[in-house]
């Protein structure tokens, strides 16, 4: 009788633990808003997604459901417009806070928000510390110290490439079962010309349990497109109309030459600060085969023919005016502005982003000894 009374409870409690679904309960405060109607939003292909809602009493709400992992999400009275964004999970979190200042929310209870926070937190130390150097780099401009900018560029260059990707690489260490982790590497890995080899160093130290969502999704995708226009591979084609209205292709350039892909856009103001660089480049290097193809990321056609005129870019210029959803900018992975590819007579990936001296040395390089 004992051992068949044990074994009903055996059955049940392995029942029981068989149908368990895990669950989320955010509690929360918030000052600076009234009663109503509180959102939790996630954003999908650009477009807000309702989770859940919940009443606003004195500003006290509470969300109950289930997540299949760790999403990022928002808290909204209008879906379009989140007033704090924070990664949710199936735990018991609390969010403190007034709408009308986002750096008073403070969220506990998210192990992967925790994960989160402390990334942003880290990379906004940084740059903190770039701006405060360029302050310095300015002073120094003034007076003529070339010892202490050259100094103060060192360090700027440590801290926008080295410090930026070691944070990416700590992560991945740290955590490599967090979902979080792909989502920081897609959003910020290919802002640094991180190399491709140590991306995808990093991506296959991921555990199965980071390996979901949007994130891990986007970042697979950007290093399939990552391998196609590497150091080494043949140009991708693609095509979009000149100023004029008239549809241009780069292959209607490459293999005549040396040819610089460049990724800008009238509104970039790096980009902008570059633009005489290349003009110099271009200048100094098309009798010996060196053309250049502007591709514009911008969205206003007006301005993008200003931006030519005045800064003299005397060279063939191509643009879909989408912005960020360039067809060219996503074939060649490019997440940041300015960006360029340089291809050989061949029509070979031979470098990427090469700025200021790195342009004119590459060139050299390659064009040094051509008549």
């Amino acid at each position: 009788m004992k051992k068949l009374l044990f074994g009903i409870i055996c059955c049940v409690l392995i029942t029981a633990c068989s149908t368990k679904t895990e669950r989320y309960t955010i509690t929360g405060t918030l000052s600076g808003v009234g009663e109503g109607t509180l959102l939790l939003v996630e954003r999908v292909d650009g477009e807000a997604v309702i989770l859940n809602q919940a009443n606003l009493v004195d500003g006290n709400f509470t969300f109950n459901g289930s997540l299949d992992y760790p999403k990022y999400v928002g808290l909204a009275i209008d879906k379009d417009k989140p007033f704090y964004v924070f990664y949710a999970e199936n735990s018991k979190i609390n969010i403190k806070g007034d709408v009308n200042m986002p750096e008073s929310f403070v969220c506990t209870g998210s192990e992967s928000n925790d994960v989160y926070s402390s990334f942003l937190n880290d990379y906004q130390s940084i740059d903190r510390q770039v701006r405060n150097l360029y302050v310095l780099y300015d002073s120094a401009t003034i007076l003529q110290d070339t010892v202490e900018m050259e100094r103060l560029e060192k360090e700027l260059d440590y801290l926008d490439m080295d410090a930026r990707k070691q944070l990416l690489t700590d992560a991945v260490e740290n955590h490599p079962d967090s979902p979080v982790v792909p989502y920081l590497m897609y959003r910020f890995a290919f802002l640094y010309d991180m190399d491709l080899d140590a991306i995808k160093s990093d991506y296959d130290k991921l555990e199965e349990a980071a390996k979901v969502g949007v994130g891990y999704e986007r970042l697979s995708e950007m290093i399939d497109v990552m391998e196609k226009v590497k150091i080494g591979q043949p140009f991708v084609d693609f095509t979009m109309n000149d100023v004029n209205g008239d549809p241009v292709s780069v292959s209607d350039f490459a293999g005549k030459g040396y040819l610089l892909i460049d990724f800008w856009a009238s509104w970039c103001s790096p980009c902008r600060r570059e633009n005489p660089n290349v003009l110099n480049a271009y200048n100094a290097y098309k009798d010996k085969g060196f053309d250049v193809l502007g591709v514009s990321l911008d969205a206003d056609k007006t301005s993008w023919e200003k931006a030519i005129a005045a800064d003299g870019l005397v060279w063939h210029h191509m643009s879909d005016l989408d912005q960020w959803n360039n067809a060219g900018a996503k074939l060649y992975a490019v997440k940041s502005i300015p960006s360029n590819v340089l291809l050989d007579p061949n029509g070979i990936i031979i470098a990427r982003n090469i700025m200021g001296e790195k342009l004119f040395d590459t060139l050299e390089i390659y064009l040094n000894n051509v008549q």
